[in-house]
């Protein structure tokens, strides 16, 4: 009797070490998945945050073009009229003995004419005007069905403040060429087509499915031209079955995000 009861507590301390150790490993393959998918949204915030920067650093170089040539106009404007008032970089061209040849169709030195002419055709790289959003979802949406508008709550970057997070659109206050993305993430068991729309219009289709043991996201790219006024959104099928849950927590987070890439 004895030795049936010691080959008894062998056998059930043999069968928690085997599921023990699946569950330690499964534990283990989700939590790399979790990382891998972590390190892709932050490759996507980082090339947000470069795009940001690069256009302000455009923006604050055609502005300096500007100035300059505001600088120039106002210089030639007060050599021939003959203003008093001038500035000190007006009274060093009114001392230089430089005789200039006046075209009087416009009234300003042919030199300098020429010189206006250079900087307005000189090939400069003109980048689009700023205007990106991203925005995250914070709380699971439940039971979802067709037809479904999902509503990114937490914003990120909003330049152009075209982003409503009360509603989940993007309205376009520029007219240009614009990539427009989303990730989502199924809970457990759910299933779904989800659309990207621009106004009235599907511009993006794509189905996500998490009924397999692993864990996964989707994200569809759309690359589409908007006029200022135009909407998109995130929306799920309304021709295709819809089941479930999207999937958020603090670590793993749906997202949408869009930036104008190009002017029109």
């Amino acid at each position: 009797m004895a030795v049936c009861v010691i080959r008894l507590l062998f056998a059930a301390s043999f069968v928690l070490v085997v599921f023990g150790n699946s569950f330690e490993t499964k534990l283990f393959s989700k939590i790399e998945q979790i990382e891998k998918i972590l390190e892709l949204q932050g490759n996507e915030i980082t090339e947000l945050k470069s795009t940001v920067k690069s256009q302000k650093g455009e923006i604050n170089r055609l502005n300096d073009v500007i100035k300059e040539l505001q600088t120039l106009y106002t210089d030639v404007q007060l050599v021939n009229t003959g203003d008093d008032t001038v500035t000190n970089k007006s009274q060093e061209v009114l001392r230089k003995p430089k005789v200039y040849k006046v075209n009087h169709k416009t009234d300003i030195p042919i030199e300098d004419k020429a010189r206006v002419s250079r900087l307005l055709s000189a090939n400069i790289p003109v980048q689009s005007s700023s205007v990106a959003f991203y925005a995250q979802l914070t709380i699971p949406e439940k039971n979802i069905g067709q037809h479904h508008s999902i509503v990114f709550d937490r914003i990120i970057t909003n330049v152009g403040n075209g982003y409503n997070k009360h509603t989940g659109v993007f309205t376009a206050t520029q007219n240009g060429i614009y990539a427009i993305t989303f990730t989502l993430f199924p809970e457990r068991s759910s299933y779904f087509g989800v659309d990207i729309f621009k106004n009235s219009e599907i511009v993006s289709q794509i189905f996500t499915d998490h009924r397999g043991p692993s864990f996964c996201g989707t994200t569809p790219v759309s690359v589409i031209t908007l006029n200022a006024g135009d909407t998109v959104f995130v929306r799920t099928s309304s021709n295709y079955v819809v089941h479930g849950n999207v999937f958020a927590d603090e670590y793993i987070r749906s997202s949408f995000a869009g930036w104008k890439i190009a002017d029109i």
